[in-house]
């Protein structure tokens, strides 16, 4: 999917804003980038949402701001702020956002695509 679209797993709907540069100095050569993450849970147990990026082959890792993100509640909306470390010179990245429900072992996930905001 690419920015803005939204699509559920498992009884969540996830959809992600275009990631825009985070004013915070980074470790060299890499830079940080925000996106803001709707979750939905219409499912029946609580929901944990996570996260992986990629830029081309090369790991673009979510950053955690105070820890873990809390379980979303069945009926809740909210949305995330999540950071991602990336290449100085990335211009496109990919996000994968899973989502687990109650008890489930399953990880469900949706993919995310599109270009760097800025």
């Amino acid at each position: 999917m690419s920015w803005d679209e939204g699509g559920n797993s498992s009884g969540v709907y996830i959809q992600v804003s275009q990631p825009k540069p985070f004013e915070e100095p980074a470790p060299e050569g890499s830079r940080y980038l925000v996106a803001d993450v709707l979750v939905g849970n219409k499912a029946t147990g609580p929901a944990r949402v996570s996260f992986s990026g990629r830029v081309g082959t090369v790991e673009a890792p979510p950053v955690a701001d105070g820890g873990p993100v809390p379980p979303v509640l069945p009926g809740e909306s909210v949305t995330i702020k999540q950071k991602f470390r990336v290449p100085a010179d990335a211009t496109e990245l990919v996000l994968e956002v899973y989502a687990n429900v109650g008890q489930e072992s399953t990880t469900n996930r949706l993919h995310f695509k599109g270009p760097i905001s800025g």
